[in-house]
């Protein structure tokens, strides 16, 4: 089974995410539609909110891949933001729902400190992470 099990497993969980939203689906109902048992679902996850978290970091984890190495070269540039905007407007629907569906209400704060290393490292200065989190609070009212 493997990655083909977390792969239905996350992909049926965002169709049902779609279709009920977080607080109606259940394991079992994440279970069925994938086509596995509740043990396989913890060999990966541990909770229906672990496995949102999961696809969320993905999200932007695939956004910023994408927009790092401009973000250290220019920091948070004009361009930078139209990109980040533009990249929003083409995936929509996947940034709505997973937003739409902060399970534990401090993804903010998650994603914040997961993307500031991801981008900064470990090694920056107080004026580098304050701008980061300045454009970071900026980027999500957008």
């Amino acid at each position: 089974m493997g990655e083909h099990a977390k792969e239905r497993i996350e992909h049926e969980f965002l169709r049902l995410l779609q279709k009920n939203g977080f607080e109606k689906i259940t394991i079992t109902n994440i279970c069925n539609a994938a086509h596995i048992n509740r043990t396989t679902f913890y060999e990966y996850y541990h909770s229906k909110s672990e496995l949102l978290c999961a696809l969320q970091m993905a999200y932007f984890d695939k956004m910023y891949d994408e927009f790092a190495d401009e973000y250290k070269a220019n920091g948070a540039s004009r361009e930078f933001f139209l990109k980040v905007v533009r990249y929003h407007k083409a995936h929509c629907e996947e940034f709505a729902y997973l937003l739409k569906n902060n399970a534990d209400g401090i993804f903010e704060t998650n994603l914040s400190m997961h993307l500031k290393q991801k981008i900064l490292g470990t090694a920056y200065s107080k004026r580098d992470e304050f701008e980061f989190i300045y454009h970071f609070i900026g980027h999500m009212a957008v």
